[in-house]
């Protein structure tokens, strides 16, 4: 039997430097946008001495931070030496909110933490849990709702797929700046809604609510899911809520959600599944599982997983609706 010894190839050394020196490539992205490349590239290509200028940056250290950006696509580099946006650049305020941004590559340092107690790096990082250090960090809360407002499209495909007209009051659990619930009105015009959120929340999306298209339709009910949640609806719905949570927490919402509704009401619940391995979205939704556990301490379920949590809870699963290659569910469950 062959003891030889396998050596790497050069490609092999080359993707393992690639994966150990990632970071690198996560700091320039948080460069590219803290110098808002991409806001300056978009009406055209631009020298590196006008970036220089634009961005108040040592003009020789520029030219070698954005060759390393060319590398990754985040940039490209002209014949001529001027520089114009690559394709990554479209996505780099995708990540520009805490959760994706530098806060998180800050608990991402402490990974281990989580790793040996199964609870979020980030409390130990930042003195308090996620939601608690939005509250203390005005502009970090504000930068986390316009991440939650812009990426509320992603579920227009659910508002097609499900009769939300059977409802007369639809609230939004942990609605936000009710962007979600907006979407939903625009479409059912009989439809009236509430924005359930803790008061903090509230006292910061009541502008951004009151010039809202369907404003007069939606009304705003402060409080915590922890303690209560209001009997004044015949649809409740939790759009990626409960993803934020663990899952002891998650049935205690759900629990909550449970003793503030009749036998006829309606729990909807908007997520994302971790699908099988060989689906092509599958290694996204693992790193996005990780992710949420090390700074929330949720994370992304299996499809199984999410329904013993639910029907633990209390409920009886109606529909499961999901649109693939789209990894996002809706499941509308009744109490038990």
């Amino acid at each position: 039997m062959s003891n030889q010894v396998t050596i790497p190839s050069a490609k092999q050394r080359a993707q393992f430097n690639q994966l150990a020196q990632g970071y690198m490539h996560t700091q320039l992205v948080f460069l590219s946008a803290r110098l808002e490349l991409p806001e300056l590239l978009q009406h055209g290509p631009m020298s590196l001495a006008e970036l220089a200028t634009k961005t108040e940056t040592h003009q020789g250290t520029l030219l070698r931070f954005l060759r390393a950006m060319a590398t990754i696509d985040i940039l490209e580099i002209l014949d001529n030496g001027d520089y114009q946006a690559g394709p990554m650049l479209a996505f780099v305020h995708d990540i520009m909110a805490p959760c994706f941004d530098e806060t998180a590559y800050q608990s991402w340092d402490k990974a281990m933490l989580t790793l040996k107690t199964g609870e979020a790096a980030w409390d130990q990082v930042f003195g308090s849990p996620f939601y608690h250090y939005l509250d203390d960090n005005p502009e970090q809360s504000a930068a986390f709702d316009r991440w939650n407002a812009n990426s509320a499209k992603w579920l227009d495909p659910m508002i097609k797929l499900y009769d939300f007209g059977q409802f007369e009051h639809l609230m939004d659990i942990g609605g936000g700046h009710g962007g979600f619930l907006s979407n939903v009105l625009n479409h059912y015009r009989q439809l009236q809604g509430t924005v359930f959120d803790r008061q903090s929340v509230l006292s910061h999306s009541e502008k951004a609510l009151q010039d809202l298209p369907v404003a007069k339709r939606i009304k705003t009910h402060g409080g915590n899911f922890f303690e209560q949640v209001p009997d004044t609806a015949d649809g409740y719905c939790l759009s990626r809520v409960l993803l934020n949570w663990n899952d002891d927490q998650v049935i205690e919402i759900l629990s909550n959600c449970r003793k503030a509704m009749s036998t006829n009401d309606k729990l909807l619940i908007l997520d994302f599944y971790i699908p099988e391995a060989d689906d092509p979205v599958y290694p996204y939704m693992v790193f996005n599982d990780l992710n949420l556990l090390v700074n929330t301490g949720g994370g992304s379920r299996s499809i199984e997983c999410w329904h013993q949590l639910i029907e633990s809870a209390g409920f009886n699963i109606n529909q499961f609706l999901t649109e693939p290659p789209s990894p996002l569910f809706l499941i509308e469950a009744q109490p038990a």
